[in-house]
């Protein structure tokens, strides 16, 4: 049986009390308060504060099968953990809730500081802007560490979602069927087998060169969130925990998802000029060849035409544009039909 222990960061809530609802949700997990953190004394650097954390749990009997969660100082802390005393550990879960945190606070795609954009700065350099030198991090230091990569997203400000898992169509058969598996583990009521048309620069890419299992998602969209699509998260973590052994049991899944692909190019529609965008076809529905996604009205131009979108393709409608204005170039709408080797 496994013994999971959640190691706080050294910022706010830098105690135990920083997991107390996850010790709520994985009962007879451990999290110790680290010395320094609201009393005691400091240790001086991460290797003090690995051998703090050892002593600490063998003193609670806890010495094998450990998995180690941690963020920031914490996820130092189970890395270096993991580096002296393997035999102790059965894994470790790394924890980074923004990749590139200042585009995250500005809500941009793109860094504030060094505009940089984290999904085309794979596999970054180590003597770049701060972006590629995080990227460069992640990939020399971080990802060779891991089994798998959960990337969670939600569809970023321009774009809505069916709440769906999703990975890449591999041409390594064996690579495929792991992240296949790990994709149906997550359980959203969507899975979709993408055709990656330009993987430059991009972590997926990265992580599966090297052979890992990769999984994304997008769980809703326009910035917002939901509170299924939250439990959609939580449940799918959860599951792909279990998937991967870290946790004890088999993954909760309650009903099969539908998996879709993308197999072309031609599942993309795009606008072809700026304007605004009437939706006609939603989320969800099925559409056919020919069928009108949407149109863009010139707002600077009211006696012309509007463009019409059309789907080349049938299928269902998994995402589509979420603002009232749109511009030439951005995805309008993404058509994917069912995957035949799904069943």
């Amino acid at each position: 049986m496994t013994q999971l222990v959640f190691l706080h960061g050294p910022g706010a809530g830098a105690c135990a009390d920083a997991y107390t609802y996850q010790s709520r949700h994985f009962p007879g997990s451990v999290a110790p308060t680290l010395p320094g953190h609201l009393e005691g004394s400091r240790c001086l650097d991460v290797a003090g504060y690995t051998e703090w954390v050892r002593g600490w749990l063998w003193a609670q009997g806890l010495n094998k099968d450990l998995v180690l969660v941690g963020y920031t100082l914490g996820a130092s802390i189970a890395l270096q953990y993991g580096l002296d005393y393997p035999d102790e550990v059965s894994g470790l879960v790394i924890m980074i809730p923004a990749l590139n945190l200042p585009a995250f606070q500005a809500g941009k795609r793109t860094s504030p500081i060094d505009g940089g954009n984290m999904n085309r700065a794979f596999p970054g350099r180590a003597d770049g802007t701060i972006t590629e030198m995080i990227a460069h991090y992640l990939t020399t230091r971080i990802l060779p560490l891991c089994d798998g990569v959960v990337d969670v997203h939600a569809g970023g400000r321009s774009l809505g979602f069916l709440p769906s898992a999703i990975i890449h169509d591999l041409p390594d058969r064996g690579l495929m069927a792991r992240t296949l598996a790990a994709m149906k583990a997550f359980a959203a009521p969507y899975g979709l087998v993408l055709k990656e048309l330009d993987p430059v620069g991009m972590m997926d890419h990265v992580v599966e060169n090297a052979g890992r299992v990769f999984v994304s998602t997008e769980l809703g969209g326009g910035a917002t969130s939901t509170a299924e699509t939250i439990a959609i998260a939580e449940r799918g973590l959860s599951n792909i925990l279990k998937n991967f052994g870290i946790l004890p049991s088999a993954p909760e899944v309650q009903t099969p998802g539908r998996i879709l692909h993308t197999p072309d190019g031609d599942c993309f529609v795009s606008a072809p000029a700026n304007g605004l965008y009437e939706i006609v076809a939603d989320l969800g529905p099925e559409v056919a060849a020919g069928q009108t996604l949407a149109r863009i009205h010139h707002l600077e131009e009211p006696h012309r035409d509007p463009d019409i979108l059309i789907s080349a393709r049938p299928g269902l409608v998994i995402c589509r544009h979420v603002p009232g204005l749109i511009r030439r170039g951005d995805c309008a709408a993404v058509i994917a039909e069912d995957w035949s080797a799904a069943s």
